[in-house]
C-alpha cells in the first residue's frame, strides 16, 4: 500500500496500488435522459391555469431548448412554483435569489455534509474500489459543515492569500500568451477548446505542482470523475467512473508523500507543511480536497471564460469600450457571472424542518439551490434578463453564499480579468 501516514486501506481498497496508465480515454459521454419536474404543493393559494402550470412545472431539462436557454423556464417556476419537488432526483428545488441566500446562510438548518445523498453515494459497497473513491473522496470541504469546515477552510484560506493568488499573474499571462501563440501557428481558433479549457487546467496544474507528464491524465480522470455526480447516471456507468477514478486517488496520495519528502513551493507542499506545523489536514482530506480542486477549479472558471467570449462576441461595442479602458474588465466579467452562472445548480441538506411557502420540508431532505435562477431573479435585479455590466447590484450567487463561498473565487477572477 500507499507510503504514508494514514491507513488508506480502511477505506475500503488493499489491493495492489494501481499506478496510472499515461492514455486516457477522456471521451465519456453520459446519455441524455428527459428530466421532468413537478410539484407537490402550491407555493401560494394563488391558482395557477393549466398552460402556466405545464410551462413552469414540466419541462425536459436535456431538452436542447431548455439547454440553450434556461431562463424563461426559471422565470415561470419563480412566479408560479419557486420552491418544488423533483421525483427523480427527490429534492426540493429552490428559485428565487431571497430564499436561495437566506437558506445558504443558515448552516444550522441547512447542511453542506451531504455527501451520501449526492447520486455518488449510490454506489456497490460491496466493491472495494467503488468504496475506497467514495469514501475517500467523502472528506471534501465543501461537504463539511462546523469545525470540520472552518478547521479546513483556514487551512485552505493559508494558500489562497490575494498576495499569494496575484503573485500568479505573470505566469498566468504567460499561459494565455502561449495559448493564443498556438492558436496563430495553427492558423485557426476555438475559444473553447484552444483557450478557455485548456487555461484553468494549465493554472490549476501549476498551483498543485503537477509534473507535465502526468497532467493530461490527471485532466482526463478528473473530467470523467466530474460526471459522477449527475443524478440520473445509470448504475453501470457510475461503476465504471469510479472503478477507473482508483488510479488518481492512488495518485493524489503518492503526491502527498512525495511533497512531505520533498516539499516546494506549491499548493500541496503548503498544505502539508501547514498539517506537519499546527496538525492541519489529514493524507485523506487532503486528496479530497485536490480531486475538489481539479474538478471545480476547471469546470467553474472554463465557463465562465466561454461565457465572457459570448458577450465580448455579441455585443463588440463593449469589447471596444474595454479595449479603450481596461479598468472596466471587471464589471464585464462580475455581470458575465450574474448573467450566466458557470454553476447552474448546488444541493444541501436540511438538518432541521425548514418552511418554505407554508412547506414543510423534513430533515435529511435534499434540497438543489439555482443560482442560475436567482442571479436572474426580477425581485432583486432589475431588468434581469439584460446583460448591463454597468448596473450597480453586482451580488450574484454564482460563487454561492455563506461559509462556503468558493474558495477558488480569486483565482477565477484573476484568469477571467487576464483574459479578455
Amino acid at each position: 500500500m500507499l507510503n504514508s501516514d494514514d491507513d488508506h486501506s480502511a477505506f475500503g481498497y488493499d489491493g495492489e496500488t494501481l499506478m496510472p496508465e499515461r492514455e486516457v480515454n477522456a471521451g465519456y459521454a453520459v446519455a441524455a435522459r428527459p428530466l421532468r419536474q413537478c410539484v407537490d404543493n402550491r407555493a401560494d393559494s394563488t391558482e395557477i391555469r393549466s398552460s402556466e402550470r405545464t410551462a413552469a412545472t414540466e419541462f425536459d431539462a436535456v431538452d436542447q431548448n431548455f439547454q440553450v436557454d434556461p431562463y424563461p423556464v426559471y422565470a415561470q417556476l419563480r412566479e408560479h412554483t419557486p420552491i418544488f419537488y423533483n421525483e427523480e432526483t427527490r429534492s426540493r428545488v429552490v428559485t428565487r435569489y431571497h430564499d436561495i441566500v437566506e437558506c445558504l446562510k443558515r448552516s444550522d438548518l441547512i447542511s453542506h455534509d451531504q455527501f451520501w445523498d449526492e447520486p455518488v453515494s449510490r454506489h456497490d459497497r460491496s466493491d472495494r474500489r467503488q468504496a475506497y473513491v467514495v469514501n475517500a473522496f467523502s472528506h471534501m470541504m465543501m461537504y463539511k459543515d462546523g469545525q470540520p469546515h472552518a478547521r479546513m477552510r483556514k487551512q485552505s484560506n493559508r494558500t489562497f492569500t490575494p498576495p499569494q493568488v496575484k503573485a500568479r499573474q505573470p505566469e498566468i499571462e504567460r499561459i494565455c500568451r502561449t495559448l493564443l501563440e498556438e492558436c496563430r501557428e495553427r492558423g485557426r481558433f476555438d475559444d473553447a477548446h484552444d483557450f478557455a479549457q485548456p487555461l484553468p487546467s494549465i493554472v490549476i496544474a501549476d498551483y498543485l505542482g503537477l509534473p507535465q507528464q502526468d497532467r493530461q491524465w490527471i485532466r482526463a480522470l478528473a473530467d470523467r470523475f466530474a460526471v459522477v455526480f449527475e443524478p440520473l447516471l445509470s448504475d453501470p456507468e457510475r461503476t465504471e467512473i469510479l472503478t477507473s477514478t482508483v488510479p488518481l486517488v492512488d495518485y493524489l496520495f503518492e503526491l502527498i508523500d512525495t511533497r512531505r519528502r520533498q516539499p516546494g513551493d506549491d499548493f500541496v507542499s503548503l498544505l502539508v507543511a501547514i498539517r506537519q506545523e499546527d496538525g492541519g489536514m489529514t493524507d485523506v482530506e487532503l486528496c479530497a480536497n485536490l480531486m475538489h480542486l481539479l474538478v471545480a477549479g476547471n469546470e467553474t472558471t472554463t465557463n465562465l471564460l466561454e461565457h465572457m467570449i459570448v458577450q465580448l462576441t455579441r455585443f463588440p461595442e463593449m469589447r471596444a469600450d474595454i479595449e479603450s479602458d481596461p479598468e472596466k474588465i471587471r464589471a464585464f466579467m462580475e455581470e458575465t457571472l450574474r448573467y450566466e452562472a458557470p454553476i447552474q445548480i448546488i444541493a444541501r441538506k436540511t438538518t432541521d424542518e425548514v418552511t418554505l411557502y407554508d412547506q414543510q420540508i423534513l430533515p435529511g431532505s435534499l434540497v438543489a439551490f439555482v443560482l442560475g435562477s436567482g442571479n436572474r431573479d426580477e425581485a432583486r435585479f432589475p431588468d434581469p434578463d439584460t446583460f448591463d455590466p454597468t448596473r450597480a447590484d453586482k451580488a450574484h450567487l454564482s460563487f454561492a453564499s455563506g461559509a462556503h463561498f468558493c474558495l477558488g473565487a480569486p483565482l477565477a477572477r484573476l484568469q477571467g480579468n487576464l483574459s479578455v
